[in-house]
């Protein structure tokens, strides 16, 4: 499963790079011009409880033993190497 996340990160990267010279000038819109509006407030809390609500569904899906790895890993701080 630490393929995804090299898979992930790599493409992020490179995608960020690539992005660098294409530079949106002139034609994006003020955030203040329009007319949107968030109906809801957004707080730091509430954006945490979404990312842990994603994470446990995302852990649903995979394998038990690659599941046991990003838990041994991520939560519980053990080494690459022990694993």
């Amino acid at each position: 499963m630490i393929w995804l996340y090299s898979s992930t990160y790599n493409f992020c990267v490179n995608y960020a790079n690539r992005e660098k010279g294409r530079k949106i000038c002139g034609r994006a819109n003020n955030i203040e011009d329009t007319e949107y509006r968030l109906s809801v407030e957004v707080t730091d809390e509430r954006l945490l409880h979404l990312q842990v609500q994603k994470l446990k569904n995302t852990l649903e899906l995979i394998d038990l033993e690659e599941k046991t790895l990003l838990l041994l890993k991520y939560r519980d701080g053990v080494s690459v190497q022990e694993l």
